[in-house]
């Protein structure tokens, strides 16, 4: 990985031995521009790799220090190179990127990306691709003021995008209410083929489990008051927090009897994962959460807070208060009867049906048909004439 300024970049070694990284190039170049490398990005980024071989892809990131940024990306990533801080430095970087790379498409990832990449004027509208993985102006941990600042920084954006590439339902509403002549395509996130294996073991007590980072998006506090409320109703399963992160909330979490597991290596975290009956997701707001898709390829019980990404997707059994979750994942937990079984054979079908369309075939179709349609344009901003695929 080499570093990126206003000043042209030296090369890295996994480029061609000529020193020129477009020398001999015959396949579409992607660039994917995000400030937030970690975590469901990288994951979703991966996903987008493996299902468009036939592109070769570059990285400009800016990897935070305390995010593991080791998973293995797919062979047709040809280089990295990485941002450096402040918001104007990353302007130019985005720029100097964009004049060494010569890509037919720039992917902008998250909300800081979309911002600095629609930003740099050296980057025609036509050949910007802009996936949020979630608006800004959907976060509940800032100001209104700055949620209101975020939405208009957005709606002015709006006209220097190409495509918006949603990753739910939600996602492709905003966008239209961004702009209302937006080009919006639903590229549906997926899991990685068989990366959970459920054990679907009756034995011992039964686990209700959680992954992802302890911050305010995730809302430990609600999943804490969940877990408490399912203990003082008499439950005997075992509530789990697989990931690390705020210390506060992590003895939050601790008090409410939850056990919190820290960082574990992947295989750690998806060997436990399966061995979970329930799967609980408590995020205050989302994009569309790979983990819940994870979980419900891996057989097991999805059982969420109602938000309205999650809503957009038509999951059953949203719950709307801490107790009404805890209710809810002990009915579908706890099994003691036919009766009991029967809702949860129903809810697992209920689940699977409304996220059929989280595979790698349908996301794999969308995005090639966006990359497609944009790595045809010329450069003369022509504008872009297609179908919305919703």
């Amino acid at each position: 990985m080499f570093k990126i300024g206003s000043s042209r970049p030296k090369v890295s070694t996994a480029l061609p031995a000529s020193g020129d990284p477009v020398a001999g190039r015959r396949r579409p170049q992607v660039l994917h521009v995000s400030e937030s490398w970690g975590g469901g990005v990288i994951s979703a980024v991966a996903d987008y790799l493996e299902v468009t071989p036939e592109y070769d892809h570059w990285l400009l990131v800016a990897a935070p220090a305390n995010v593991d940024t080791q998973q293995p990306l797919p062979s047709n990533l040809v280089g990295t190179l990485r941002m450096p801080a402040g918001h104007l430095q990353r302007i130019r970087a985005i720029s100097s990127a964009y004049s060494l790379i010569q890509p037919d498409i720039v992917h902008a990832h998250s909300s800081y990306a979309g911002f600095y990449v629609r930003s740099c004027l050296t980057v025609p509208s036509v050949k910007i691709a802009y996936t949020p993985h979630c608006y800004a102006f959907e976060r509940r941990d800032l100001s209104r003021a700055a949620r209101t600042a975020a939405e208009w920084a957005e709606k002015v954006l709006a006209h220097r995008t190409g495509i918006v590439a949603a990753v739910s339902p939600r996602e492709s509403i905003l966008a239209r209410s961004l702009r209302s002549d937006q080009q919006v395509w639903y590229v549906p996130n997926r899991a990685p083929v068989n990366s959970v294996c459920a054990s679907n073991s009756t034995a011992g007590v039964p686990r209700i489990v959680t992954v992802g980072r302890i911050s305010p998006q995730k809302d430990p506090a609600f999943f804490a008051d969940a877990a408490r409320a399912a203990s003082a109703m008499g439950g005997k399963s075992k509530w789990i927090w697989v990931g690390g992160g705020d210390e506060h909330a992590q003895e939050l979490l601790r008090t409410a009897g939850v056990e919190v597991t820290g960082w574990l290596p992947r295989s750690e975290a998806l060997a436990l994962l399966g061995s979970a009956t329930t799967y609980v997701h408590t995020a205050a707001w989302e994009g569309a959460p790979l983990s819940v898709i994870e979980a419900a390829q891996a057989g097991l019980v999805v059982v969420a807070r109602s938000i309205p990404a999650l809503e957009s997707l038509s999951l059953p059994n949203l719950a709307r208060s801490p107790v009404e979750l805890a209710k809810t994942a002990l009915r579908l937990t706890e099994v003691s009867s036919e009766e009991a079984s029967e809702e949860r054979r129903v809810h697992l079908r209920a689940v699977r049906t409304a996220l059929r369309d989280c595979s790698a075939e349908n996301q794999g179709r969308r995005l090639r048909e966006i990359y497609e349609l944009m790595a045809g344009l010329k450069n003369d901003g022509s504008q872009i004439h297609a179908v919305d695929a919703t």
